[in-house]
C-alpha cells in the first residue's frame, strides 16, 4: 500500500487539493460580496 504512494503522486494530490479549496474560497467570496452588495442595496 504504502509503495502506490511516491512523492509525485502526494504532490499531485495535494495539488489538486490545493486547487479545490482555492476555488471553494474564490466562490465564497464572491458569495459574500455578492451578498453584502445586495444587502447594501436593501
Amino acid at each position: 500500500m504504502a509503495s502506490s504512494f511516491d512523492g509525485s503522486s502526494l504532490d499531485q494530490l495535494a495539488e489538486q487539493k490545493l486547487h479545490f479549496a482555492e476555488k471553494c474560497l474564490r466562490e465564497l467570496v464572491f458569495l459574500h460580496s455578492k451578498k453584502s452588495q445586495t444587502g447594501l442595496k436593501v
